[in-house]
């Protein structure tokens, strides 16, 4: 017959098995500050923990986005500022140019410096960030505009990509962030014709108009300018509502963040005093247990069999 443990021996042991699987648990959640670290720890739990992990990953890409994003629209606005500044000096030289006392040298001379500016707007239009021409749409590994003396405007198109880029907010709304140089700088009619606003066009008409020491096409051309500017202004309205609706969409997805966090840490993190008292009691229970268990039982292995 196989012995048998006597019943309060049995009891005895099971108690404190039980108690060591209590110091085991509690030792484990101190150590690693986590209440489920393992399924086993609470099944019930374990979806919502993945669902939060997955949310949180998620949140963190939303705002990778959302900084590379800024960067491109900051890029943007400094660039429109200058296409801007740009404009603004074509037509102090275009006023200077159709006063009384221009004359077919200085108008020349101005000619060389409107070139210049013209060269200044191309180069803004080829703008990168990060190796991206951030005014190229859809094709942005090369320029959308290279300067072509050629072309009656100085200026060739070699890309005609659509911009169709926009991110997502943490509720999943599309935000448009992006314009294409054609957009921005060279705005047609519908039959293809330069349009009012044309800023290509009419940096183009003022060098042409320069160059043939024409004075009423001069002040055409100043006026052609004035309204470009006018034009690239509604440009930068664009990138200055697009970086308002990004940072109000980054500070939500912040905000979001830390709800995810505090929600994964209430379903998963320990609570450490809790478990530190634990982990105390259950040390003392177990020292109890061995110590009281020593005093009274002074009986030999064959005592304790059935």
């Amino acid at each position: 017959m196989i012995p048998r443990l006597k019943g309060t021996t049995a009891q005895y042991l099971a108690d404190l098995s039980r108690i060591q699987a209590n110091m085991d648990t509690a030792q484990r959640q101190v150590s690693s500050g986590l209440r489920v670290s393992s399924a086993s720890d609470d099944p019930g739990a374990l979806n919502a923990i993945l669902q939060l992990q997955a949310d949180i990953s998620a949140n963190h890409q939303v705002q990778a986005n959302f900084d590379q994003t800024t960067s491109e629209l900051n890029s943007a606005d400094t660039g429109l500022q200058s296409a801007i500044q740009t404009i603004d000096s074509a037509v102090a030289l275009g006023t200077q140019a159709g006063g009384p006392a221009a004359t077919a040298q200085s108008r020349a001379a101005m000619a060389d410096e409107v070139t210049s500016l013209q060269q200044q707007m191309v180069g803004i239009s080829q703008f990168t960030v990060n190796g991206r021409y951030i005014f190229s749409g859809d094709q942005d590994s090369g320029a959308q505009y290279v300067l072509d003396a050629t072309q009656p405007d100085g200026v060739r198109q070699v890309t005609t990509a659509a911009s169709t880029r926009f991110i997502r907010d943490i509720n999943g709304t599309s935000i448009s962030v992006a314009k294409t140089a054609a957009e921005i700088f060279d705005k047609r009619n519908p039959d293809g014709t330069p349009a009012a606003g044309n800023v290509f066009a009419a940096l183009g008409s003022l060098v042409t108009a320069l160059k043939n020491n024409d004075g009423a096409a001069i002040q055409s051309s100043v006026a052609g300018l004035k309204s470009a500017g006018d034009y690239l202004n509604l440009q930068l309205e664009f990138y200055g509502e697009t970086s308002t609706r990004v940072s109000q969409a980054q500070d939500l997805a912040k905000k979001f963040l830390v709800n995810q966090q505090s929600e994964l840490s209430t379903t998963r993190d320990a609570d450490l005093t809790a478990a530190a008292i634990q982990l105390s009691q259950a040390t003392t229970q177990q020292q109890a247990s061995l110590s009281a268990q020593a005093k009274i039982s002074k009986l030999s292995l064959f005592d304790y069999l059935a």
